[in-house]
C-alpha cells in the first residue's frame, strides 16, 4: 500500500486531494492500493481572497468558510481536536464519513486535524489532535502545501496567538473585528500589497463616509511585486483609493504601534507619531517552512536565503515538476516530495488560481509515479506563465493587468468579485461553501 500525506488544506492542498482521488480511484486494484492523509489545522477552508470583506461584514465571513461535511468527499477516517464548543465539528464528521461521494474500495481518505512539525525524507512528525502526543506517520509521496502566515488575525487564520480550530472560532473572530471597526474613528492599514489594498477598499465602501480610512506604504508606489512591471496598473490603483476618500501616505515606515493605536512613523526627514484608534497590519507575510526548516540537516539546501539573514523571505526549491530540489544540486532531488502554492521559489505572481493549478499538476505527477508512468511527468509552464493580476477596491472597483493592458472595472471581473471567486473556486474543486443544515 502506499502512503500519500498532504500538508496543509487550502487552496493547493485541497485542490491536490480532490486530484488524487479522481485521478487514482479509477485505476487502483488490490496490488495497488493508496491512503492519502491530509494534515490540516481547520476543519474545513476558509476562501482566504475574501478576508478583506469579511470584516466589515460578519455575515461574509459565514459565505467563505467550508467545513469537512462540505467537500463532497468521503473521509474514511477523520481525527479532530476535543473542543468544549466543537459539537459542529463533530456532527460534521459523521456526515463527512457517511458522504455519498465514494471512491475506490482499494482508495483510504484520511483528515487529521494538525500541523506538521518537521519532514524527513520518508516521515511526517506532528501532534495527534487527540492524544496530544506527538506521533509520526510514514510517507511514499509528500504534497507540501503549508502555504503563508500573515502577522496576526484576522489575516492569518491560524496565527500562533490564535489558533483557529473551527468555522465557529473563525466566525466569532470576524465579528470581534467588525465591532473594533464601529468602534474606531481612525483605521489604518499598513503595507499597499494586494491584501492592504483590497483591505482598504472594504473600509472604505463599507466606512468612507463616517470614518477615517489610512493606507501607509514604505515604497514610492503600491505592490511591491518585482515581478509585475506596469506602474500604470500601480498608478490606476492609487487613483481609485484616493477617489474613494482614503488617505493615502507613501515612502512612510510604520516602527511602532502604541497602546492607544498611535502610530511611530518613521521617514526620510525623522521619526515622528500620527493618530489612529485602529490598524490592521498587511505589510509582510512569512512562508510555512517549519516542517523543512526545523531539519535544516536535510533540507537546508532545499531552502532559498538564509536562515539568519532574512528567514522571512525563505521559499522551497523545486525543479520543472514541481519535485523538492537541492540549490547546489538538483539532479540530486527529493523525487516523491512535492511543494506547491505560495511558498515555491518561482519568480510568479503568487494567485489562489496558481496554487489550485499546482496542487493538481503534483496530484498528476504523483498519480503517474504510482501507476508507472514516472517518464511523463508534466513540467510547470514557466516561460508560459502570464504576469497577469487582478486587484479590487471594495466590490465594486476592479482593476486587472492582461498581457500588459490595464482594464478597470471589466464585467466578468466585477461579478466573479463580488463574491471574491467563492462560487468560482468552490466549482472548480467541488466543494460549497457558506450555512448547511448539520
Amino acid at each position: 500500500m502506499k502512503q500519500i500525506i498532504i500538508i496543509g488544506g487550502s487552496y493547493a492542498g485541497l485542490s491536490a486531494l480532490k486530484a488524487l482521488v479522481g485521478k487514482l480511484s479509477p485505476s487502483l486494484t488490490s496490488a495497488t492500493s493508496v491512503t492519502i492523509t491530509l494534515l490540516e489545522p481547520k476543519t474545513g477552508i476558509i476562501n482566504l481572497l475574501g478576508l478583506p470583506k469579511s470584516i466589515v461584514d460578519s455575515s461574509f465571513a459565514d459565505d467563505i468558510y467550508s467545513p469537512l461535511h462540505q467537500y463532497n468527499m468521503k473521509f474514511d477516517s477523520i481525527r479532530i481536536a476535543d473542543k468544549e464548543d466543537g459539537r459542529t465539528d463533530i456532527t460534521a464528521t459523521k456526515l463527512s464519513l457517511s458522504n455519498q461521494e465514494t471512491h475506490s474500495e482499494f482508495l483510504t481518505v484520511n483528515f487529521i486535524q494538525t500541523k506538521c512539525s518537521k519532514l524527513t525524507a520518508k516521515e511526517a512528525h506532528y501532534v495527534d489532535p487527540v492524544s496530544n502526543q506527538p506521533a509520526i506517520l510514514k510517507f511514499d509521496y509528500c504534497v507540501l502545501a503549508s502555504g503563508r502566515a500573515r502577522p496576526d488575525v484576522p489575516f492569518d487564520p491560524i496565527s500562533k496567538a490564535h489558533h483557529i480550530c473551527n468555522k465557529e472560532d473563525f466566525l466569532k473572530q470576524q465579528r470581534q473585528q467588525q465591532d473594533l471597526i464601529e468602534k474606531a474613528n481612525t483605521v489604518t492599514v499598513i503595507g499597499g500589497g494586494a491584501l492592504g489594498i483590497e483591505t482598504a477598499g472594504e473600509l472604505l465602501q463599507q466606512y468612507g463616509k463616517v470614518k477615517k480610512i489610512r493606507l501607509i506604504h514604505p515604497y514610492p508606489r503600491l505592490l511591491p511585486e518585482p515581478v509585475l512591471k506596469n506602474d500604470e496598473f500601480r498608478d490606476k490603483i492609487l487613483e481609485q483609493l484616493v477617489k474613494l476618500g482614503c488617505e493615502v501616505l507613501m515612502e512612510l515606515r510604520v516602527v511602532a504601534e502604541r497602546a492607544n493605536g498611535n502610530l511611530k512613523i518613521q521617514s526620510p526627514k525623522g521619526e515622528y507619531e500620527i493618530e489612529s484608534e485602529l490598524n490592521y497590519w498587511c505589510h509582510s507575510y512569512v512562508n510555512n517552512l517549519e516542517p523543512l526548516s526545523n531539519n535544516l540537516e536535510l533540507f537546508e539546501d532545499c531552502l532559498t536565503g538564509k536562515e539568519h539573514l532574512n528567514p522571512k523571505r525563505r521559499c522551497a526549491n523545486v525543479n520543472e515538476f514541481l519535485q523538492l530540489a537541492p540549490i547546489s544540486d538538483p539532479k540530486n532531488l527529493f523525487e516523491k516530495i512535492y511543494a506547491v502554492g505560495d511558498l515555491v521559489a518561482l519568480p510568479i505572481l503568487k494567485t489562489s488560481g496558481g496554487a489550485v493549478y499546482m496542487g493538481g499538476l503534483a496530484a498528476g505527477n504523483i498519480a503517474m509515479q504510482i501507476l508507472g508512468n514516472s517518464e511523463d511527468l508534466t513540467e510547470f509552464p514557466l516561460s508560459q506563465w502570464p504576469p497577469n493580476m487582478a486587484v479590487v477596491v471594495g466590490t465594486k472597483v476592479t482593476l486587472q493587468v492582461v498581457d500588459g493592458v490595464v482594464v478597470v472595472n471589466d464585467k466578468s471581473l466585477l461579478a466573479m468579485y463580488a463574491d471574491y471567486c467563492t462560487s468560482r473556486f468552490g466549482q472548480t474543486i467541488n466543494i460549497e461553501f457558506g450555512s448547511k443544515r448539520v
